[in-house]
């Protein structure tokens, strides 16, 4: 790191720990799980983190020290990741030691330990969320599967000068292999406060490890590409190899791919499994390979043949079920992958000075159009969907009015926008856009989704983590958009929304052990998922001629604690110490309280026993609006967002450049008919349509012009140039 970078890092080090400190004094946390959650938060969507868990929990059993901060499971490896964090008030921030990271991964593996090993010892100590970890690691340990892989990730908020960042061991008795990975202010800067993507996977077919399995280099061959945006290689991969970047990487190694292995006993993975223990060297002939896409790759020549040496930021986008049923038919079964050989096509996306230029969205369609096997679920192309620009531009356009200046709500359409906005900006600067934007208006994606589920009754589905929740989300948008009911994500949808999101967190900010003694500290998000889905599930049992109206909580902007009213505030709690109850209530009928809480019968049976509730009138009658004029209110939104989606439409398709676009992509579209996904007649007739508006007769509709501007889309990922 040269010296600019550290003054960068040490800026943005003490700027991150203060707001963690800040953070954990509103919340309640200690300030190592509020750590963890900013780092969570920042991270957004790029699939590091599946659905972890955070809290506190140490222990000595027998001389053996236990600590551990969280942990997080990914069903996609059969995995488990452990947080362990090192945090310092120093200013400026403190070296991180390679003597407190082996003691905070060691701490935290004996957790694991423990439980494989002396878990009747154990089983006694642990409680709550540690408890509930304790649970699924055995439960893996029983499954035929097994547990692949444990992730020690040491969380700092120091500066580390150690040249090795990762380090390896294993459980040799469970054939479990165990990495320590260290994420310090430097990591945490380059994957929280930028805008990359994901994390980069490097394959070096040099290093000492990988070089046994395909002697230096992977043999390939060129196949030509007329568009030069691309390079494409068809190559020949060995079983042992795909096996072992699969280990060392794991489920990262699929990001952008659309079929996640989930289990050896799905129909095509048992088929796999079938090919690879009974005919394996007839897998190449079988089996439909894999494709990937990277940024780059190096070649090299070795014993006089040109191989690929180097491939980089490699993202394996079909066949992810071959890939790891590789892995874990060697693994699990011994089974021996030195005949086994996969075909790969590996497509090199290049850098283009085009501003605009999209690589993540053409990841996603290439994706798209090679999945074949499976139907693939539009959820998994949802990151770039018109819905998010859409809330985007809601977001910019509606201000919260208050007394002296007004505020926004950020919505962040790409991961780190935020964190850009700030970035270099000068002190004055930064205050005046924390001014308008303050960070409880900040919202990622995950968390919107988070809050439409709790409006719309489906508190369980918010507890199974940001991911699980955001691809539900996502598969409802779609259906809406397939079937033209856009006009529901108006300005009023933004504004019940957001409010969902003050309610939580001004919730959040109570619901602490030092405000309400019934509260033990755990299971919070569940708490206050289930406590302001019943309020709502409440108020239309009780009110059934009445509609909560939360675009008031909108409108009241940042008075009475952001809109909230100390009234509505007591109701809220009360709620939450009754779904605490019930969470945690010996009538449960699953043990492991976090898994309980993502089942729908937990829904019914907090419903069912909240029967005697009645909400108090007199707390909530501010918020309550007669039940027509609620419904005039929705549907005069919805009106204005079709007018307002249509004008956009008319006017993109005949700006200067579009107006010029119709004509050559007619023709261009009528060369390339089978280059196309799904053309259809009815596309091809749009096509036609917008030709036609060009030389004056005629106009197509709005939602033509949208088809049309899809199409063009595709054109330009296909070649097509003006």
């Amino acid at each position: 790191m040269d010296e600019i970078s550290k003054e960068v890092i040490q800026n943005y080090a003490e700027e991150f720990t203060s707001e963690v400190k800040a953070a954990s004094l509103d919340t309640g946390d200690d300030n190592q799980t509020q750590m963890l959650i900013s780092v969570k938060d920042a991270l957004g969507d790029t699939k590091l983190l599946d659905q972890p868990c955070f809290f506190t929990w140490k222990y000595e059993l027998k001389h053996m020290f236990i600590e551990l901060n969280g942990y997080d499971i990914d069903k996609t490896d059969n995995s488990i990741t452990i947080f362990a964090v090192d945090f310092s008030d120093r200013v400026p921030c403190h070296p991180v030691l390679k003597d407190t990271v082996d003691k905070l991964g060691r701490r935290a593996l004996n957790f694991v330990t423990a439980t494989l090993f002396n878990s009747k010892l154990l089983k006694g100590e642990v409680e709550n969320q540690a408890l509930d970890f304790f649970d699924e690691i055995q439960d893996m340990d029983k499954t035929p599967e097994g547990i692949s892989k444990v992730r020690i990730i040491i969380v700092s908020n120091g500066i580390s000068s150690l040249r090795k960042r990762e380090t390896k061991a294993s459980i040799p008795e469970k054939d479990i292999d165990v990495e320590f990975i260290l994420w310090d202010m430097y990591w945490i800067y380059e994957n929280c406060a930028t805008s990359k993507e994901h994390e980069e996977i490097v394959i070096d077919f040099k290093d000492e490890e990988t070089s046994k399995l395909v002697d230096g280099g992977l043999p390939f061959l060129l196949v030509p590409q007329a568009d030069e945006s691309f390079d494409c290689y068809q190559c020949v991969v060995p079983g042992c190899l795909l096996s072992n970047i699969y280990r060392k990487y794991g489920s990262p190694l699929l990001e952008g791919n659309v079929r996640s292995f989930l289990t050896s006993k799905t129909a095509v993975n048992k088929k796999i499994q079938q090919t690879i223990q009974k005919e394996p060297k007839r897998f190449y002939v079988y089996n439909n390979g894999i494709a990937a896409v990277a940024s780059g790759v190096k070649i090299e020549k070795i014993n006089g043949n040109n191989v690929i040496s180097r491939i980089n930021d490699i993202q394996i986008i079909n066949g992810g079920q071959t890939t790891a049923s590789l892995a874990y038919a060697e693994r699990k079964r011994g089974a021996d992958l030195s005949d086994i050989f996969v075909p790969m096509k590996l497509t090199i996306i290049k850098p283009q000075k085009d501003e605009n230029y999209d690589i993540n969205s053409l990841i996603q369609k290439i994706s798209e159009t090679s999945n074949s096997q499976n139907k693939v679920s539009d959820a998994d192309f949802f990151a770039n969907h018109p819905f998010h620009s859409l809330m985007k531009k809601i977001s910019l356009d509606t201000p919260v009015k208050g007394l002296n200046y007004n505020t926004y709500w950020f919505y962040e359409r790409t991961r780190g926008e935020y964190q850009q906005e700030m970035m270099f900006k000068n002190d004055n600067q930064r205050k005046n856009f924390l001014k308008t934007h303050p960070r409880e208006m900040y919202l990622t994606k995950t968390d919107f989704a988070k809050f439409v589920s709790l409006l719309e009754g489906r508190p369980d589905v918010a507890s199974k983590g940001s991911g699980s929740n955001f691809n539900d989300f996502a598969k409802r948008i779609n259906k809406d958009y397939e079937e033209g009911k856009q006009s529901k994500y108006n300005e009023v949808f933004f504004k019940e929304i957001t409010s969902v999101a003050r309610i939580y967190r001004v919730l959040e900010k109570n619901i602490v052990p030092s405000k309400q003694t019934w509260f033990g500290g755990s299971y919070r998000a569940n708490v206050l998922n289930y406590a302001i889905s019943l309020f709502f599930y409440l108020i239309k049992e009780q009110y059934p001629n009445k509609r909560y109206d939360l675009t008031m909580i909108f409108d009241r902007g940042c008075d009475d604690d952001f809109g909230i009213y100390y009234a509505l505030l007591d109701q809220l709690i009360d709620l939450c110490r009754f779904v605490y109850s019930q969470l945690t209530s010996d009538e449960r009928s699953v043990e492991n309280v976090t898994q309980w809480a993502k089942q729908v019968k937990c829904w019914d049976f907090i419903k069912n026993n909240a029967k005697n509730i009645k909400l108090s009138e007199e707390k909530i009658k501010k918020y309550l609006k007669d039940v027509t004029e609620f419904l005039s209110l929705k549907k005069d939104a919805k009106q204005n967002a079709i007018i307002t989606d249509d004008n956009e439409m008319y006017k993109i398709v005949c700006d200067d450049y579009h107006f010029k676009v119709w004509v050559p992509l007619h023709t261009f579209v009528n060369e390339h008919l089978n280059s196309f996904s799904n053309f259809t007649s009815l596309k091809r007739m749009i096509i036609g349509k917008m030709k036609n508006m060009v030389y004056g007769n005629g106009t197509p509709s709005a939602s033509e012009c949208r088809v049309a501007l899809e199409i063009l889309n595709e054109a330009e990922l296909l070649g097509f140039k003006m």
